[in-house]
């Protein structure tokens, strides 16, 4: 079934005169509950892989959610300090065990212990879970080396300090000549799954063609302040409606809500990386823009409009966005990733 989204609401060309020079084009995916066909595209279930290949699996640290003791001493001082309203004790203990604790993230009072986070690695390799396989004749903007035509995302599901900036699960990508990989095979189990938000559902692929229009500051300096001037002023119409679209696509333009925009540059060569894919938590955004025309009827709240606006289960990102960014020129460097 094609899925289709209503039309822009205004020419973005004409609001804002040089704009057009910035267009590119993105493939919505359009991801819907399903049983994918293996041969095909899809998000999640089986793979095509080749004989004799090893699954890949993650043996690197992983940073796991945590309950650890307060020491009883300053479990008593934030009790008499909770008990005599005496804010400043009471924040003070807080920071003492923020600066101890990694990933402080506060004190449950019932049971004693602060929410924190260990980091190690898994007991074993743990196999990587199967994201997406996408076929270069399904998707018109992905752009493969030389002879490929498939591409296949895999991430551990669990989370993995990454540069330092945040916690998501680590990715890898596979570039496969699909008539080397005829062979189906369902991704063995990982050993270890602390984040079952990073396990995505089995869904079939509707993908749809669209142009977008970039962020405001990854505009010229000039234009990207017209730009925002005229979003300050129309209730963020440009980056909710005409710029870019929410969901999981591939190409395109990234957004960036909660940062200002960071270029990825290519370790190997320095060359800017292209957007890849971008894997959503939610698949509509402004429902009167990028809603799906056949899916308009749906009723909020219900089962059905859950499955549709989030089919996937997947939430990753600070936001809910996971992006992978690639190299044009080097099939080989690894790919760089930035969860908003």
């Amino acid at each position: 079934m094609n899925r289709t989204t209503p039309p822009p609401v205004r020419d973005v060309a004409a609001l804002f005169p040089g704009i057009e020079r910035f267009a590119a084009t993105a493939t919505r995916l359009h991801p819907r509950r399903g049983t994918p066909d293996p041969f095909g595209s899809h998000v999640g279930g089986p793979l095509l892989w080749p004989a004799g290949e090893p699954w890949p699996a993650c043996d690197a640290e992983h940073v796991v959610p945590a309950e650890i003791p307060v020491p009883p001493e300053l479990l008593a001082r934030l009790k008499a300090a909770s008990q005599a309203r005496d804010w400043p004790g009471w924040e003070a203990v807080i920071a003492k065990l923020a600066s101890e604790i990694p990933g402080f993230g506060g004190v449950d009072r019932r049971t004693g212990s602060a929410l924190g986070h260990t980091a190690g690695p898994p007991p074993r390799p743990s196999p990587l879970v199967a994201v997406a396989q996408l076929r270069v004749a399904d998707v018109p903007d992905l752009h493969p080396p030389v002879d490929a035509d498939l591409l296949q995302v895999l991430w551990c599901p669990n989370d993995h300090d990454l540069d330092g900036a945040a916690w998501a699960p680590a990715v890898t990508v596979r570039w496969w000549r699909q008539e080397d990989v005829s062979a189906a095979q369902a991704p063995p189990a990982p050993a270890v799954v602390s984040q079952r938000a990073y396990l995505p559902r089995p869904c079939v692929l509707h993908p749809e063609r669209v142009v977008e229009y970039p962020w405001w500051q990854e505009l010229p300096t000039g234009l990207g302040h017209r730009v925002r001037a005229w979003d300050n002023e129309h209730d963020g119409l440009y980056h909710r409606r005409l710029s870019m679209a929410p969901g999981w696509k591939v190409g395109g333009w990234p957004p960036w809500p909660t940062t200002d925009p960071r270029p990825m540059y290519c370790g190997s060569c320095g060359s800017r990386m292209d957007h890849l894919l971008q894997v959503d938590s939610g698949e509509w955004g402004d429902r009167d823009r990028w809603c799906p025309l056949e899916e308009r009827a749906l009723g909020s709240g219900t089962a059905a409009y859950l499955a549709a606006t989030e089919p996937t289960g997947i939430v990753a990102g600070r936001s809910g966005l996971y992006r992978i960014f690639s190299c044009p020129y080097c099939p080989d460097a690894p790919v760089r990733v930035d969860p908003q």
